[in-house]
């Protein structure tokens, strides 16, 4: 027997399964079509989807990663390594930052909502990858360092237990916190992206230097580039530290475009810290910033594991040298483990764009002078400051 439903009734059970077919992400991507453009800020443009508003943040990437799956963008490169005879892969990334997004946030699915993809207009999300030649790269390198004033090139080297896909819409996130208008680079070295991983991590990033050194000779001595940061966080450090070696070598013309080097909670042994790192600031000229804070739980564990005191540690005050601006971020609100808050705090996050645009820490509003020392100071002098929480009442 046939029955027959009124229209209403019909049309009620079409809207209850396009909902659920929403919530658990099986809506065909197709239908989520973009709009139009809007308008432009900074380096990133406004396109309005169905899906919602979100701005596109363009960065480039250099990475020694093997291919684990080139169908989708967010599993498109792994944790093993390359082949040792291989280059480092060169290319682009687009990164999604929803419309509502909030600085300092990383917007992710949460399996607890029934999001199991992600959403370029809720999420920070990979939403384009492309591989270059190098001759490409270097062209949109150029093409990006040259939407800014002075040739402004981010370069960013991220820490242990992070994928290439968290890496990029990191990077993405930051770029679009700061309202950087230049080239920012991704810095992507073969972490695995798992917690038991530490050894294997550790032993990547060693293997890394030669690869990298080379990609950033060719990056800095670019026309178009005039102005280089970088930031690093965690075990990154120890790659940027060695960069720091190479770096001093370079032409003097290139070498005087390393401007702010930023050291966000190192994960390296502090009396190494100290025999490498001020020496190379000097010869470069180049001012450092170091954040440490004692609320960070991996760099404690880092510290009982090593049995030796950490870069990024605070327990005996912040390390101090006269090449270095050193900052107790302490006081920052920020996650339970508390060891992302170089990005995952307003405070930190505004205290370095204050830095890049040049603001003397006597300047900047959220910094007052401690007097702390650390008991491995690197030397006499160097300047000490606890970053107070912006959010705090």
């Amino acid at each position: 027997m046939h029955v027959s439903f009124p229209a209403s009734v019909r049309a009620l059970a079409i809207c209850s399964l396009i909902f659920l077919l929403l919530l658990t992400g099986a809506a065909v991507s197709g239908c989520a079509s973009e709009l139009s453009l809007e308008k432009s800020v900074g380096g990133a443009s406004w396109k309005r989807s169905e899906k919602g508003d979100f701005a596109k943040v363009e960065i480039l990437y250099a990475t020694d990663r093997a291919k684990r799956d080139v169908s989708t963008p967010e599993l498109y490169f792994g944790g093993d390594r390359k082949p040792a005879s291989a280059t480092l892969s060169l290319g682009t990334v687009i990164v999604a930052i929803p419309r509502d997004h909030r600085m300092a946030s990383l917007e992710s699915p949460a399996w607890w909502r029934l999001e199991l993809t992600g959403d370029p207009g809720k999420h920070v999300t990979v939403v384009e990858l492309k591989e270059l030649g190098n001759d490409h790269f270097q062209s949109t390198l150029q093409r990006l360092a040259n939407q800014s004033d002075d040739g402004h090139l981010l370069i960013f080297i991220h820490g242990f237990n992070v994928s290439f896909d968290e890496a990029a819409r990191r990077l993405g996130q930051i770029t679009y916190d700061l309202g950087f208008a230049g080239a920012p680079l991704l810095f992507s070295w073969a972490s695995k992206g798992g917690i038991s991983n530490y050894v294997a991590d550790s032993n990547s990033i060693e293997t890394a230097t030669d690869d990298y050194s080379n990609i950033l000779k060719q990056v800095s001595s670019d026309f178009s580039v005039k102005r280089i940061t970088i930031v690093a966080h965690s075990m990154g450090n120890r790659l940027l530290m060695a960069l720091l070696q190479d770096i001093s070598k370079f032409e003097n013309s290139t070498r005087s475009k390393f401007k702010e080097i930023i050291f966000a909670a190192p994960d390296i042994d502090s009396q190494i810290f100290c025999q490498r790192v001020p020496a190379a600031l000097k010869t470069m000229n180049a001012t450092g910033t170091l954040y440490a804070s004692s609320n960070d739980l991996a760099i404690q564990i880092s510290e009982k594991v090593s049995s030796f005191p950490r870069a990024g540690a605070t327990t005996d005050g912040v390390l101090t040298s006269p090449n270095i601006i050193s900052i107790d971020a302490s006081a920052t609100n920020t996650s339970l483990i508390g060891h992302s808050y170089y990005a995952d705090s307003v405070s930190v996050i505004s205290d370095l764009m204050e830095s890049i645009k040049g603001v003397t820490p006597r300047l900047r509003t959220g910094l007052s002078p401690s007097t702390v020392r650390h008991r491995d100071a690197c030397s006499e002098g160097g300047e000490s400051w606890i970053l107070k929480d912006r959010l705090a009442r």
